[in-house]
């Protein structure tokens, strides 16, 4: 398990979805029958323009490799979302709001997912999310959670892998951290946390046509 401190547009986003792909490549491709049992990984993102756009770039970097990746968000229907991970789609990528309906509704089960990334954690937290992660975590098998005293770890078993990225690491974080991840590594890059990167040009511009806003 890992949590990583970084800014914002410092490369988190492939930080995260390359060791994902690596460890999905390993494993058979869903079928209708295997897709029964739910995604192999999910991902949490606080908005859907960064869901859709983190599943845009999942696309980029599995291409050739037949991992295929659904975004769950708002604003769609979920009942064309629930048909297409009924279809089977290894990795489910999704705000925690849509992610939480489609259990509720059983649209999606988590029964194999043994990869979970939450990405903008403190994000998600400010905009109260935080039941409704905390709930996703909890609808997984807890014989898949890595025991807290290491004598009882088992080196035959897979136990799930869970990474937490934040660009800043409040109590909030840190204890739902402390919940979920077992003995996790810390890795922060950077020096002013919470900051965006000096390689992002922010711009604003006013917009004042409903044709420009559509834009």
């Amino acid at each position: 398990d890992m949590v990583g401190i970084a800014q914002t547009g410092s490369g988190k986003t492939c930080a995260f979805l390359l060791p994902l792909l690596v460890y999905i490549d390993k494993l058979p491709r869903l079928t209708p029958v295997l897709a029964q049992d739910g995604p192999y990984a999910i991902c949490m993102a606080p908005s859907r323009e960064l869901a859709q756009q983190i599943a845009g770039e999942c696309d980029k970097l599995s291409r050739g490799l037949n991992i295929r990746n659904v975004a769950i968000v708002g604003g769609l229907s979920i009942q064309d979302q629930g048909f297409f991970i009924r279809e089977g789609a290894e990795i489910i990528i999704a705000t925690p709001g849509r992610l939480f309906d489609c259990i509720e509704r059983r649209y999606l089960v988590l029964n194999q997912c043994n990869y979970v990334v939450l990405d903008e954690a403190d994000r998600m937290i400010d905009m109260n999310f935080e039941p409704q992660i905390v709930k996703i975590l909890e609808a997984m098998p807890s014989s898949n959670m890595r025991p807290l005293e290491e004598d009882k770890w088992d080196d035959n078993k897979t136990y799930r892998q869970t990474t937490m990225f934040s660009a800043t690491m409040p109590l909030k974080v840190e204890l739902l951290a402390k919940k979920y991840l077992r003995n996790p590594i810390f890795i922060s890059i950077g020096d002013r946390a919470g900051n965006a990167a000096n390689t992002v040009t922010q711009t604003i511009v006013w917009v004042t046509s409903d044709n420009q806003k559509r834009q």
